[in-house]
């Protein structure tokens, strides 16, 4: 799934300007259904196993940024959250005490409370996870999650090979 504070919001925009236009905007339109889709799917395989605690491996919307802006990933957290899931989420990135403005502001209107939910042990979280859903990661979480992610149900929407042979309950999407 994608995110970010600009492909979204510029496909709503030129959708907008197709519509103003009576163009069609199938594919534009199709792409924002299909990204919401992908986050519903990591929803529905995570109920598939009642309700566990979780730990989410990245919570921007990429690697490497603390930009949270329409990050799937945020929209994945807030829908298990309001399902009633424990949800640890591991990202180094994003430091509460950092974001600032519109990120800011997103963040907490989504998630009010997730500065409790971030941890800065990916080996504690995964120890005391039963599903881990892996967006992204540093090679050090990867490496907690690879070293004790054996027998846990493994989510993976990034595509990694490496976590497939975990040894655990391994589902792969959105590659």
């Amino acid at each position: 799934a994608f995110g970010g504070s600009c492909l979204p919001k510029d496909l709503r925009a030129m959708i907008t300007l197709a519509d103003r236009a009576a163009t069609p905007a199938q594919v534009m339109r199709a792409a924002l259904s299909s990204n919401a889709a992908h986050v519903d799917e990591a929803v529905r395989i995570v109920r598939t196993y009642g309700r566990r605690p979780v730990v989410m491996f990245g919570l921007a919307f990429k690697s490497g940024t603390d930009d949270l802006r329409e990050s799937p990933f945020v929209a994945l957290a807030e829908k298990l959250i309001g399902k009633g899931y424990r949800l640890t989420i591991i990202d180094p990135f994003v430091d509460a005490s950092r974001l600032m403005g519109k990120n800011k502001e997103y963040i907490e209107r989504e998630i009010p409370h997730f500065v409790e939910m971030i941890s800065r042990d990916p080996e504690q979280a995964v120890d005391d996870a039963e599903i881990v859903i892996f967006g992204h990661a540093t090679r050090i979480d990867k490496a907690a999650i690879i070293e004790r992610g054996v027998g846990k149900v493994i989510i993976d929407l990034s595509g990694d090979d490496e976590l497939a042979d975990c040894g655990g309950d391994y589902h792969g999407m959105t590659w």
